[in-house]
């Protein structure tokens, strides 16, 4: 099929606002194929999309990969074309099929895995797209959560909540009391649009405007406009859902005037959702689970017990604690959020980020402070120390609980006698000292007190920053050795719907450990560089407002 025909391809005129319609629904009943137990994985990222196919050890038969084209049309603004990342998620499953040699008729399933709290909005008549989609990095929408965090209806909402929980002591009261709108959220960006692109207000005066995060818009493009859903993981990570009723908020929709109509269904994160054409890869293939990118982590690292930590470092750094069955509630402001649905089972997990990880060190590698990552490690320990420079990455802000979008990026303390060395040593340390900052939080408030960190992701290869990770935080770091957990968690998913693998018990015999950091007492080492960077956070607050 070309990619023309991937492009024009026009879907049923009418298609469904919640669920799957009764075309499609006679078709979803998927018994376990025969002698099938190979899994397709698709893993659409910030900077690349990864299909991986797997079989049933856990083994990778075939593997394919394309980058994605981040667009930056303005300052803050960082989109994706959504019919090119279409064809790119086509092309690496037609890919990785032919290069595994194994008939599309003898795959299982597939598994989709995403970029979280990223949407678009398409025509529910024609498909088309009325914009790119909006990255999670995008902060176009600081002044409209600046406005709505300080306007009296939310101070109002925020302030009953918190005498309500006062007197009530409910979970669900306290999170109303400290929520607060951030650029990561795609509901304020969603806002953004419906006030400044008239053909999504238009689309909605109309009722034929859809709604979806990354994979809710594949699966609309993969079952030619027969289902509009989303799982609950990606759902609870736009905020506009309510994870104590596990449905979308209707009182933040209601406050900022937002259709519940143009929203998707939600699903369960392992189930039957569609079948693939059979001309768009040779057979018809399942797809039987969608699942956001730090959630699939969570769950391939096999964090299945209350206060399992798990710790992705990508683009960013995502640290994710399993909290069990009921969702928990922060006051430092980490949104409680699911990490997976299946069935009657819900698990809830808390997780904190830092924005800027890996992209800090190819910005770092741009300016040939390093030219291997491979040899991070090595010019990190060339040097005793950071000769008393600090590094501050908030490229894109900083996160919670600073909650500074204005922030910028700096380096203090530079000498006539630093070195690339130096400041390379500053930007690994930085990096570990997030981390520990981010674990410390969690744990004071979550007082689940883990032993282990189980860590993944592209900057997790890092030797120097593992095991300052593990010296700052008095933890055993488990690196694992697949490096593309993320992707092994949609694969892990998507085969229990079909059963590929029957349990947890199955899927904890598939991860595979990789070497281990144990912590060593060197917090009279780090005391002043900790100490230099929280004073060099506070410089690098409010920089842009001025």
């Amino acid at each position: 099929m070309s990619d023309e025909y991937l492009q024009s391809k026009t879907v049923n005129g009418g298609g469904v606002r919640a669920g799957v319609d009764d075309r499609m629904s006679s078709n979803l009943n998927v018994s376990p194929r025969q002698k099938s137990s190979h899994v397709i994985a698709v893993d659409i990222g910030t900077t690349s999309i990864r299909c991986h196919l797997y079989d049933k050890t856990g083994r990778t038969k075939g593997f394919s990969s394309c980058n994605t084209v981040l667009l930056e049309p303005k300052p803050g603004w960082k989109e994706i074309d959504p019919l090119q990342l279409w064809n790119q998620f086509v092309t690496v499953i037609r890919h990785v099929i032919a290069e595994s040699a194994i008939p599309a008729s003898e795959i299982a399933c597939i598994g989709i895995t995403n970029l979280r709290s990223t949407f678009t909005t398409w025509s529910r008549k024609t498909g088309k797209p009325h914009h790119n989609l909006i990255t999670w990095q995008d902060t176009r929408s600081a002044e409209i959560c600046k406005q709505w965090n300080v306007s009296y209806t939310f101070k109002s909402i925020r302030g009953i909540s918190r005498m309500a929980h006062m007197v009530m002591g409910t979970s669900r009261l306290k999170v109303t009391g400290m929520f607060e709108f951030n650029t990561m959220m795609s509901i304020t960006k969603l806002k953004w649009l419906m006030e400044n692109i008239p053909e999504v207000s238009r689309s909605i005066s109309q009722d034929d405007c859809c709604f979806g995060t990354v994979d809710s818009w594949l699966l609309w493009k993969l079952s030619n406009g027969g289902v509009h859903v989303t799982d609950y993981s990606n759902a609870s990570s736009t905020g506009m859902f309510d994870p104590f009723l596990l449905s979308w908020s209707g009182i933040l929709l209601k406050a900022l005037d937002i259709p519940h109509s143009i929203l998707p269904a939600l699903c369960d994160t392992s189930s039957v959702l569609c079948k693939t054409d059979a001309d768009m890869f040779g057979a018809e293939i399942p797809v039987t689970a969608v699942v956001g990118d730090q959630q699939s982590a969570l769950f391939a690292q096999c964090c299945f017990g209350i206060g399992d930590v798990k710790c992705t470092m990508g683009t960013g750094t995502f640290m994710c604690v399993n909290t069990g069955s009921q969702p928990y509630a922060i006051v430092s402001g980490f949104y409680p959020a699911v990490a997976w649905k299946i069935g009657s089972e819900t698990v809830f997990m808390v997780e904190g980020s830092v924005l800027d990880t890996g992209n800090c060190l190819d910005w770092a590698k741009s300016l040939e402070l390093f030219t291997e990552y491979d040899k991070l490690t090595d010019i990190a320990l060339s040097v005793p120390d950071s000769g008393g420079v600090a590094f501050v990455s908030a490229f894109s802000g900083l996160r919670i609980p600073f909650k500074d979008p204005h922030a910028c990026s700096l380096f203090l303390g530079l000498k006539a006698s630093t070195t690339k060395a130096h400041l390379l040593r500053a930007v690994l340390e930085s990096i570990a000292f997030s981390v520990k900052h981010l674990f410390e939080t969690q744990l004071s408030e979550c007082h689940f007190d883990s032993r282990v960190i189980r860590i993944d992701g592209g900057v997790a290869q890092c030797d120097f920053i593992m095991q300052l990770i593990a010296d700052l935080t008095y933890r055993v770091v488990d690196r694992c050795d697949n490096a593309d957990m993320t992707s092994m968690g949609a694969a892990m998913l998507a085969g229990l719907a079909v059963g590929v693998w029957e349990d947890q018990d199955e899927l904890k015999k598939l991860r595979k450990g990789g070497k281990k950091f144990y912590p060593a007492d060197k917090w009279s080492q780090y005391k002043e560089p900790v100490e230099n960077w929280e004073k060099a956070l506070n410089r690098a607050m409010s920089w842009y407002k001025h």
